[in-house]
């Protein structure tokens, strides 16, 4: 398709009958960094989707750098907005509803909306000091949540730090004008294994003991790493499963309404017990990985070789898609008190979304 649209293609709108043609793409770049960019002749179609004067007043004036790093930037951002359209999450910015910066409306944001992080910069970044260079792809804002959104895409992500602490405060400005919602304490870390985001997690706290070590005494400036700056991490693979658990994301309560699918309410545990589980069930305790919060899953780990260095013995379970089980399974490693039920992503979409 991409090959065709290099070349005079004749393009027809069955909405108004119009006929258009033009070469509607070009091609640059080499290898993993090649790059499909419109081309000036297609700018008249994007009124067919509304879309024309955005463009021209976003890019008209914009050079585009070649430069590696800037590349695979960019392609993150492309990424991750595909990855939005896959889960039918608004991302058209002539669409979105237009941002307020000065003034609270709590219901401006009615649906799930997500907003590139150059629009977000754009909007909330006066000073563009460390911003700059973060890597943050967007935001992903519901009318009461919100998660701050990167993509590792299929190495370890390097981690900025700073730039990213003003990253989050940059989207808890938007989200505090624009809906009911005020702090921002969750991220989604796409990827393509859960390896690979893992060990971006914990480079990220290796390099913040680093910085307080050599600091300790402005420790109070290097608490960035992203486990001290975000609850909850949520690992979306780069996948056509991981725009189903995009969609999950979008439910208000999603965590406590993924419980009540599977359980009764006198399984769920409500913070019983005294260590961290969701759910206990005929004497195993259950972890729910059902949001893919990978902050939990590492905790559940080091939970459970915490009681087995003490001689507790308990049996344990951790509830997953099908298509996370060996990733989670190889992360846990081998323990025979560990076992991995499953269920059906497509059966819990169907039952979260029945009304």
């Amino acid at each position: 398709m991409v090959s065709d649209l290099t070349v005079k293609q004749e393009f027809w709108n069955i909405d108004n009958n119009e006929i258009f043609d033009c070469v509607a793409v070009g091609l640059s770049g080499k290898g993993k960094y090649k790059t499909i960019r419109l081309r000036k002749s297609a700018i008249p179609m994007l009124n067919w989707c509304g879309g024309e004067s955005y463009y021209e007043e976003t890019y008209s004036y914009i050079n585009f750098s070649s430069k590696v790093e800037n590349v695979d930037r960019n392609h993150r951002v492309a990424e991750t907005v595909a990855m939005m359209q896959g889960a039918n999450i608004e991302y058209r910015p002539w669409i979105l509803p237009e941002l307020q910066t000065h003034r609270k409306d709590e219901e401006n944001i009615c649906e799930a909306v997500f907003i590139t992080s150059r629009n977000l910069k754009r909007a909330f970044d006066s000073t563009e000091q460390l911003s700059g260079s973060t890597r943050f792809t967007g935001a992903l804002i519901t009318p009461k949540d919100a998660f701050v959104v990167y993509n590792a895409r299929d190495g370890v992500m390097k981690w900025g730090h700073s730039g990213e602490y003003k990253s989050q405060s940059i989207v808890e400005k938007c989200v505090t004008y624009n809906t009911q919602n005020y702090n921002v304490k969750k991220m989604i870390l796409m990827g393509r294994t859960l390896e690979n985001v893992m060990a971006t997690i914990s480079q990220s706290k290796r390099e913040e003991e680093l910085a307080l070590r050599l600091n300790y005494k402005e420790r109070y400036k290097h608490h960035t790493s992203i486990s001290s700056i975000y609850r909850n991490v949520h690992y979306v693979p780069l996948s056509e499963f991981g725009q189903k658990l995009l969609k999950i994301l979008t439910v208000p309560d999603y965590h406590n309404k993924l419980l009540r699918l599977v359980f009764r309410d006198d399984e769920i545990s409500n913070g019983r017990d005294g260590f961290m589980h969701d759910a206990h069930r005929n004497g195993v305790y259950v972890l729910s990985f059902l949001d893919g919060d990978v902050t939990r899953l590492h905790w559940y780990k080091q939970i459970i070789k915490d009681n087995e260095e003490l001689g507790k013995k308990y049996e344990y379970a951790i509830l997953c898609y099908y298509e996370q089980r060996e990733e989670v399974k190889s992360f846990m490693g081998e323990n025979e008190n560990i076992t991995y039920p499953c269920v059906n992503i497509d059966e819990v979409l169907d039952l979260l979304f029945e009304d």
